[in-house]
């Protein structure tokens, strides 16, 4: 395993409460190879200051949002503008909280090269049952 295959998630909560030490250590795992990626976007309160301020590799955008794209036309528009904004950045997207083929449907209309978690896809698993399940060959 390279550095570069490693990428430590940092909550957006952390970035408020400790910001400067934050930016240290992110520094300092960039210079070594580690990516870092935003986590649960857009529940803080002051999101939009950090993607300026610090150099990260990945935003994943809080389940917050996901929630009622499915009966609220504005969820939508909203997660399409923080798409937009973190393209500007050169983020790789990660959309959490997806739960039902519709939700992934309506997210992959905005745009189809977007990486996403959830449990329409799978609940959290353990080390061996991810192995099992996901890359072990099945004969």
């Amino acid at each position: 395993m390279k550095t570069t295959d490693i990428i430590i998630e940092i909550t957006e909560r952390s970035l408020i409460d400790n910001f400067d030490s934050t930016q240290d250590v992110i520094n300092t795992l960039r210079g070594h190879g580690v990516r870092c990626a935003i986590d649960d976007f857009g529940v803080g309160y002051s999101s939009l200051s950090y993607l300026k301020k610090l150099s990260f590799h990945t935003l994943k955008i809080d389940r917050e949002f996901v929630k009622e794209i499915e009966s609220n036309p504005k969820e939508l528009l909203l997660v399409s503008s923080i798409l937009e904004i973190g393209r500007q950045f050169n983020y790789n997207i990660v959309i959490e909280g997806v739960e039902d083929k519709k939700q992934k449907d309506l997210l992959l209309g905005l745009d189809e090269e977007l990486s996403y978690q959830g449990y329409y896809f799978s609940k959290p698993l353990h080390g061996q049952e991810f192995r099992e399940k996901f890359l072990y060959k099945k004969s």
